[in-house]
């Protein structure tokens, strides 16, 4: 039987948006709540696969909220404008995918875990620079293959806090 595969267009850069409100209970532990959204084409891909291939299969939107616990670790002496944390947490991913992807791709809400570090770096007394790698690990039902799959989406998020 034809197989297709669904792959993102190699030309375009995926840009994931997002914002992040933390209220620190303590020095050292946050609660947050965040949320992502990207915009992504689908391309296919044949293998095996006779006769024509759609070359375009549409959008698809990727939306995801969190609600994370945040730790941070204070540092001391030279080094205490810098802050690493780490965070855990746990939330919904949604895939909005048109028709036009369809039976191989469709939309669904999946349940999601999060794991995060990142570094802070204080500017000014309300002004930080922050970077963090962020794993978004999701089990959705494959319509092609059945079953449940896990699927780990991971971002490079550099961006502003303030206090």
């Amino acid at each position: 039987p034809p197989t297709l595969y669904l792959s993102s267009a190699a030309s375009d850069v995926y840009k994931r948006q997002g914002a992040e409100f933390t209220y620190w209970t303590t020095n050292s532990f946050g609660i947050s709540v965040t949320g992502l959204y990207s915009p992504a084409q689908l391309d296919a891909v044949a293998t095996q696969f006779q006769g024509a291939i759609p070359e375009d299969l549409g959008n698809v939107h990727y939306i995801a909220g969190m609600v994370n616990a945040t730790f941070r670790i204070r540092s001391l002496g030279s080094a205490g404008s810098l802050e690493p944390y780490f965070s855990v947490g746990a939330g919904i991913r949604h895939l909005e995918i048109e028709d036009v992807a369809a039976p191989e791709a469709t939309s669904s809400t999946d349940p999601a875990a999060t794991l995060a570090a990142g570094i802070r770096m204080q500017i000014s007394n309300s002004l930080w620079f922050r970077g963090e790698v962020r794993n978004v690990a999701s089990l959705y039902e494959s319509p092609t293959a059945g079953g449940n799959k896990l699927q780990n989406d991971i971002g490079i998020t550099i961006g502003f806090g303030i206090r």
